[in-house]
């Protein structure tokens, strides 16, 4: 009979814990915690905007102080706002409620978890660039349940943290500003590569985009495509990832513009890099 009372006592008990004053402290701590934590977060932001050179560290630091901000207001719940006693009695009903929760929400669940192994972890953090799968952006924003990333064409995309976790992610800046940014040049088979070689690497290296302190190498291969034609790939580094686009497009157009200038083609037929 003692054992078959248990399970009722210790709802009533905890019942009894969840008084009024109790549950508004509570509400006005996870408020707290939000409110911090939104303000953290902008904060570092506009920091971050202001020093160009450490700005991928500091934005890198945000989803890390949410965590901390939360697991501070969990620890000022259980042992300042209940005692010790009542919060375990207390967390062992709302331990039964999240089993039957987490049974009905699998999926969420499931993002929960990513969302801390990608904290713990750190493939990638605020700031970089990075492909999920089929979408490539930069990292905006980094929450328990999903990532969110901005494509080159200006659009959110939000991936699960459960399904970052089982993709492979590949990371073009690894929390540095700067990326490596490859452009694509396709000339007719019979152009002359070493001189449009030449203009490329020029391209690249005057450009206002371009980190000269890093190699600029520009690669040749021929390739089939209804006719044999040469692709040339112009690997060089930007000192800001976001300007990887502007990068692209100012040398494969100074590019084209001198081609055809010399004479040397009439048009250039350039492909988009995925």
């Amino acid at each position: 009979m003692n054992q078959a009372a248990n399970p009722s006592q210790a709802l009533e008990r905890a019942l009894d814990a969840l008084t009024l004053g109790r549950v508004v402290a509570v509400l006005l701590i996870l408020a707290g915690a939000w409110a911090l934590s939104w303000a953290a977060s902008r904060l570092l932001d506009r920091i971050a905007e202001r020093y160009p050179r450490t700005r991928m560290r500091l934005k890198q630091v945000a989803p890390l102080l949410r965590v901390f901000l939360w697991l501070g207001a969990l620890y000022v719940i259980v042992f300042g706002v209940f005692r010790p006693e009542e919060a375990s009695t207390l967390a062992g009903v709302v331990a039964g409620a999240a089993i039957g929760i987490g049974l009905a929400a699998q999926d969420l669940l499931r993002d929960l978890i990513g969302g801390f192994t990608l904290i713990l972890d750190r493939p990638f953090g605020i700031g970089d660039r990075v492909r999920i799968g089929e979408h490539y952006g930069e990292i905006i924003s980094m929450g328990l349940c999903s990532v969110r990333l901005r494509t080159p064409e200006d659009t959110q995309v939000a991936v699960p943290n459960a399904l970052v976790v089982r993709t492979a992610v590949s990371n073009a800046s690894s929390g540095n500003v700067g990326c490596q940014v490859v452009s694509e040049i396709w000339l007719p088979a019979d152009a002359p590569v070493a001189e449009v070689r030449r203009l490329a690497f020029e391209a690249a290296a005057s450009s206002r985009f371009a980190d000269l302190s890093r190699p600029v190498e520009v690669a040749a291969e021929t390739a089939f495509r209804h006719t044999f034609l040469v692709l040339l790939r112009v690997k060089a580094y930007v000192l800001d990832h976001r300007d990887e686009v502007r990068f692209r497009t100012d040398v494969v157009q100074r590019v084209q513009e001198e081609l055809v200038r010399r004479g040397i083609i009439d048009r250039a037929m350039v492909l988009p890099r995925d």
